[in-house]
């Protein structure tokens, strides 16, 4: 059996180094030396004790679902499905809120007392460590988000298929110029995205449609100089296409501020759907939330009984869900 002595001799390092590193406890060690400590653990099959001990002899018949907010619209219909999927095989789902100052710390420390058999990772990571500490841990985890890792266990969104259908609809609606919100700092899904809308438009309009590229932050806290981009550039755009609906309402109160008329003078398309669409009568397109959160319990609790699972993409087919931010644009206004 590895223990943490023969990983702290094989990394050069002393035993409670590696022991702090692997549990996710604070600790002044470069970089370079955490990677190198997660990567002997993985070459040597460490194990905790603790984990494994709770492992061999009973499970809580408990599954998580990690979010770092409990007010996104982004999550109710995530945490419908997960929940008619855990029921029906016999499991509790537990919300278990993190901050990014606790680093996922809370989730590892119930999976090491054996209080949860496993976790949805419905957003962000917790921490730069967390993957390779439920690695080191063998622990059964599946992601609704795409970081990008080959061993990650992942049940995402055919996000590809939904931004190339917003960008379709605004190329059919007429728009010659389209502004495109791109999440900055980019991700692997955000960088996903802003390809299949760039691509879709070129291939809808022949590459008669441009498509201006603004930087914009998820939750909208950068709208006003979005807005005020927007309306000072030239040819302005008659359509702005966000990967969000709260940036999208947002956005749509500022273009007001500076007098832009919505839909009238620019039409704005949103993305997912939920109460900020119903409510403020968002066009946006609906993808497939609730489907997604079932799929990743059903292939939690698959994993957790000791099966094999592989990465999936939702096969639901994204729809335009037209309300009352968006017009056609007739051949004189542009």
């Amino acid at each position: 059996m590895v223990r943490l002595r023969d990983l702290a001799r094989a990394a050069g390092v002393d035993t409670s180094t590696v022991s702090k590193v692997l549990n996710g406890k604070p600790i002044r060690v470069s970089a370079a030396t955490k990677e190198r400590i997660f990567e002997i653990a993985r070459e040597q099959n460490y194990r905790p004790n603790l984990l494994a001990r709770s492992l061999r002899t009973r499970r809580s018949g408990v599954i998580a679902l990690a979010l770092p907010s409990t007010t996104s619209y982004l999550y109710p219909a995530i945490i419908e499905g997960a929940e008619e999927a855990a029921a029906q095989h016999g499991y509790h789902l537990f919300l278990v809120k993190y901050s990014a100052d606790d680093q996922g710390l809370s989730l590892l420390d119930l999976l090491d007392e054996g209080r949860i058999d496993g976790i949805l990772i419905a957003d962000e990571l917790p921490g730069d460590d967390f993957l390779n500490q439920l690695y080191v841990r063998n622990a059964n985890y599946i992601s609704l988000n795409d970081f990008g890792k080959q061993h990650l266990n992942q049940v995402v969104l055919d996000d590809k298929r939904g931004f190339a259908m917003q960008a379709r609809y605004l190329v059919e609606q007429g728009h010659k110029t389209i502004a495109y919100a791109a999440i900055r700092p980019a991700s692997v899904v955000s960088q996903l995205c802003e390809k299949a809308f760039r691509n879709e438009v070129k291939r809808t309009s022949g590459g008669e449609v441009e498509v201006v590229v603004y930087g914009a932050m998820f939750n909208g806290d950068n709208v006003k100089e979005l807005a005020v981009a927007i309306a000072n550039t030239s040819p302005e755009p008659t359509a702005v296409a966000c990967p969000g609906l709260l940036l999208a309402h947002r956005l749509i109160l500022e273009l007001q501020k500076v007098g832009k008329r919505v839909p009238e003078d620019v039409s704005v398309i949103g993305y997912h759907d939920g109460v900020y669409g119903e409510m403020y009568g968002i066009t946006t397109v609906r993808v497939g939330s609730r489907e997604q959160g079932k799929q990743s319990a059903e292939q939690l609790i698959r994993l957790i009984a000791g099966g094999a699972v592989e990465a999936q993409t939702v096969d639901v087919k994204p729809v335009v869900i037209e309300r009352a931010t968006t017009q056609k644009k007739s051949p004189v206004q542009g």
